[in-house]
């Protein structure tokens, strides 16, 4: 990381409604809550002189949703987050909850997909929850088989601001929103330098943390 690659997470997919999307190719990206999510449970944040700051993957959503038209600032003002649970490496997810423009109380969570399916009663497609997950493994399973680092993105709607603020009672009944894929894309030299590699009788082992 860093050497062979630039060291910063990219968006190349984008698994909602059952379509998956590809940012950089996708003219016409659908309104989706996904996007919203993406914005709103992040803590990267613009800097006038760093530029986008913050850890990689959040940064790489950040720009994401920037790109798709929620901008994380303008989400904010609308979605106020007025509690979070911060990510833990046991729980393997993170979540935020925030008041919506109507007043209510909804709850964005992200992190591994298999935690969050596991956590889930459905998945949103277009207007309506389906509890068919059947389709989640093999989208997950391809997108992982495709060298992607896979997060998983879901809410969870409330008639009031719950009193118990517990992973345990905040962190179930979850409506998947989708996947999201990143990559840690390679350095513009480091094909030429593997070519170069092969021709001097060299064989390149790359190894990863990964």
């Amino acid at each position: 990381t860093g050497t062979l690659t630039q060291n910063k997470m990219v968006v190349q997919e984008i698994f909602a409604n059952d379509t998956i999307l590809r940012p950089s190719l996708d003219l016409q990206i659908p309104s989706s809550d996904i996007f919203l999510a993406m914005a709103l449970n992040n803590d990267a944040h613009s800097d006038t002189e760093r530029g986008i700051v913050g850890d990689p993957t959040e940064v790489a959503l950040y720009v994401a949703a920037h790109e798709a038209g929620y901008d994380k600032h303008e989400c904010a003002k609308l979605y106020p987050r007025i509690a979070e649970i911060p990510f833990d490496s046991d729980r393997k997810c993170m979540t935020t909850i925030h008041v919506t423009p109507q007043g209510q109380i909804v709850s964005y969570t992200k992190g591994a997909v298999e935690v969050l399916e596991e956590k889930a009663v459905g998945i949103l497609k277009g207007e309506t929850v389906s509890d068919d997950l059947s389709n989640l493994r093999r989208v997950h399973q391809k997108m992982a088989a495709d060298g992607l680092r896979v997060l998983g993105m879901a809410m969870r709607k409330w008639a009031r601001m719950p009193a118990d603020l517990s992973p345990e009672n905040v962190e179930r009944d979850l409506i998947l929103l989708g996947f999201v894929g990143m990559i840690d894309p390679p350095r513009k030299e480091a094909k030429d330098a593997i070519t170069s590699s092969k021709t001097a009788g060299i064989i390149p082992t790359i190894i990863t943390g990964d």
